[in-house]
């Protein structure tokens, strides 16, 4: 089920990664550039606490623009759908549902926003093979100047 779940929880945080991509319909308070952006995972049954893993990522006014919603990569990973994707303030929130041969991820999440800030938190339960767990993640970003080149 490890395995499984690690691959599940990949898709799953590169979807709440992307998920400001295609959701944003209306002008955020978020500052273009780049972004550090750290998340803490906690994963039911790990005997461990898991280290924060932080990423930097180039966010342009593009990145804003609403996309079409996540979709199947003709076999090259689960099959995810971002639902109930809704906008108040600065706050965005959403549900997803992923699937594969190995089994199901569905969770729920938001992130606010405040110009070169941003906190917030998911939780997802992923099921296969006959067990289920759940993954909670508390996510910050932070503006760290522009997009290099």
């Amino acid at each position: 089920m490890m395995k499984h779940s690690v691959t599940l929880l990949a898709a799953g945080m590169l979807v709440v990664l992307m998920s400001w991509t295609f959701v944003a319909a209306e002008p955020l308070d978020m500052k273009p550039g780049e972004w550090s952006i750290t998340m803490k995972v906690n994963m039911e049954g790990v005997p461990f606490a898991m280290p924060p893993i932080t990423v930097k990522q180039c966010l342009t006014e593009k990145d804003f623009v609403p996309k079409p919603a996540v979709s199947p990569q003709q076999g090259k990973g689960p099959n995810c759908e971002i639902t109930d994707q809704k906008i108040d303030g600065n706050t965005v929130s959403w549900s997803i549902s992923c699937a594969d041969e190995r089994g199901t991820t569905k969770g729920k999440g938001s992130l606010t926003y405040s110009g070169t800030t941003f906190v917030g938190s998911s939780e997802v339960t992923m099921t296969g093979g006959g067990e289920s767990s759940i993954v909670k993640t508390d996510m910050s970003g932070k503006w760290i100047g522009p997009c290099k080149k």
